[in-house]
Formats: structure tokens, sequence, C-alpha cells
């Protein structure tokens, strides 16, 4: 699927994915994999912009869920609707749709860094740390995991060397 592989932070392929999903689900209702795809594109938007109404945050969450009615053994189904739970702050159910993503496909690296980044956020930073390390194991040349590793290294308090530890692997800190 096209949408899945475009770039969805330029906002010109964001919206050519936007449509494109779109499309997919009016031509095939019963087909999962649009559902997720587009229910991350609209979470990513609204977490990145807080102008958002929330019924953007509402029709993604509506997205996620059919995805997973739909496809519940597709990681990529479980980690869009654990992205949404953990944005409402649902963590015991994000928590557990995340682990459903990784058991489901437990070499995808994006997953493990999925769960690394919730861990962290509940308080479990040295298993988030731990699900970091994976993913970078299953891929070293994944990108996000490294600047995911840097924001779990400031919340277990070992900043002091990661700028050097981790060298020239994105923007800095502030992205935590």
């Amino acid at each position: 699927m096209r949408a899945n592989w475009l770039v969805w932070d330029q906002p010109l392929a964001r919206a050519e994915a936007k449509r494109a999903l779109e499309q997919a689900i009016e031509l095939d209702s019963g087909y999962g994999l649009p559902h997720s795809l587009l229910a991350m594109i609209l979470q990513r938007e609204f977490s990145r912009a807080l102008a958002w109404p929330p019924e953007v945050l509402d029709r993604a969450f509506a997205l996620a869920k059919r995805e997973v009615e739909l496809s519940d053994g597709e990681g990529t189904s479980h980690a869009a609707l654990g992205h949404l739970y953990l944005e409402r702050r649902c963590f015991d159910t994000a928590l557990r749709h995340m682990e459903r993503a990784n058991e489901i496909n437990p070499a995808n690296p994006a997953s493990k860094a999925d769960l690394g980044i919730l861990l962290t956020r509940i308080g479990r930073a040295e298993e988030g740390l731990e699900s970091m390390r994976d993913a970078r194991r299953i891929d070293p040349y994944f990108g996000p995991s490294w600047q995911s590793r840097r924001c779990l290294r400031v919340v277990l308090g070992k900043h002091r060397n990661t700028r050097s530890r981790f060298g020239r692997c994105g923007a800095g800190l502030s992205r935590c």
C-alpha cells in the first residue's frame, strides 16, 4: 500500500496518504490496514498541533478500533490502537495492545521502539530502554530508536554521556 511508504512528516505526502487511505476504506471497508494507517496519521497530526479539535482523535480511535475488529492478527492495528490508548492515558490498555503488536510481529523494530516509549511513560524506564535495544538489535539502521533511547537515558538520569554515546542521531534532546 503506497500510503504506508510515503513520508508522513511532509505535508504533501501526508495529504496524499490520507486521500489514498480514505479511498481505500471507501472501496473496501472490510480491509483493515487502511483504518489503522489513517488512525496513525490523524493521531500524529493531533499530537503535533494541539489546536485540532478532539473529534480528530475520536475519529482516529474509531478507525483503530475498527482495524482491530477486522484484523486482530495484524500488529499494526494493535500498535495504532495502543498509541491512541496512550494518548487517552489508558496506560494498561495501551500496554496490552503494544505487547500484542510485539507478540504478533516480534521482528518489527518500530513496535519494539513504541513499546519502549510506552514503558518509559508508565515508569518502567529500564524495560523501555531494553525494548529500544531490542529494536536496534533487530535493525541496526532503525533511526527512531536512537532518539527514543536518548529520551529514555534522560529519564533514567544517565544523560551525562548521551550526546557522545549516540553521536549524530537527529535533533537534540528537546524532542523528548
